[in-house]
């Protein structure tokens, strides 16, 4: 999974509420992590077209490794950051450790945590 695949899922995230089944749709970013928690079988060939994998073995573990990085009420912390940039690091998706610190990646600024 690339930086361009997690922007393409976020682009399409009602395409893929919508194949998360009943209630999907209604379901904001923020809660979109707990949902695919509780629908992790339906969660993972979903995301694997979304992204157009056929291994699904190998989004299954993607989605273990980045799942608890992602923020429960859609707001970053440093430490989540840390976390999603170290697994980026050892999935060699990029090539050297990144500063998780605000304000050099990512900002608070401009919602409401």
């Amino acid at each position: 999974m690339t930086m361009y695949d997690l922007r393409y899922l976020r682009d399409n995230l009602d395409a893929i509420r919508e194949q998360l089944g009943p209630r999907g749709a209604d379901v904001p970013w923020e809660r979109l992590r707990t949902l695919i928690e509780q629908r992790r079988a339906a969660a993972v060939p979903t995301v694997a077209k979304a992204i157009g994998s056929t291994d699904l073995a190998v989004t299954k573990r993607v989605l273990d490794a980045f799942l608890p990085a992602l923020s429960e009420n859609g707001c970053f912390t440093q430490k989540a950051v840390a976390g999603s940039l170290d697994t980026m690091l050892e999935a060699k998706i990029i090539e050297t450790k990144a500063d998780p610190a605000e304000g050099v990646l990512w900002t608070g600024k401009y919602n409401s945590c």
